[in-house]
């Protein structure tokens, strides 16, 4: 029976270990792509809507903040006010902030993917939520150790 158990912590911890692993990828590439929009070229843009959305859960709600750009002629728009970060919930306070320093109308500068001029964003670098990503890969992980630790110490009794 204890051989059996252990195989299933370490499959269990195995299993967690790879979830883990591409959980932490994912972060990594978002940590990274934030980078990049460092980088982008800029161009004059205007806020054309700004709102606050209901959310999911209580207390929270969904910023949405359109902007728009031209580039050789041709109107380019976005709602991704940050890398990686379009659509997604927030504490609503947090929300009716960020949709209160993008007024309607207002003039903002655009970096835009020049590969890709379809990317852009208002708010450049910031790899927060790469990070928290990559956090909860760890702690995951940790929890994925904690039936092989167990059984481990079982099996030295």
């Amino acid at each position: 029976m204890s051989e059996i158990r252990s195989a299933v912590g370490k499959g269990l911890f195995l299993a967690v270990g790879v979830l883990s692993a591409a959980i932490g990828a994912y972060g990594t590439n978002l940590i990274q792509k934030a980078e990049v929009t460092k980088e982008w070229p800029t161009k004059q843009g205007k806020i054309v809507a700004a709102e606050v959305r209901p959310g999911d859960t209580a207390g929270y709600s969904r910023p949405v903040v359109r902007f728009e750009y031209t580039l050789h002629g041709t109107i380019f728009r976005s709602e991704q006010f940050r890398e990686g970060v379009a659509g997604q919930s927030m504490k609503t306070a947090a929300a009716e902030d960020l949709v209160k320093k993008y007024p309607v109308g207002a003039q903002v500068q655009v970096h835009y993917d020049p590969l890709n001029p379809f990317s852009a964003v208002l708010e450049p670098g910031d790899p927060t939520p790469g990070y928290l990503v990559c956090a909860f890969a760890v702690v995951l992980l940790g929890l994925g150790a904690i039936p092989a630790i167990a059984n481990r110490r079982k099996g030295k009794r």
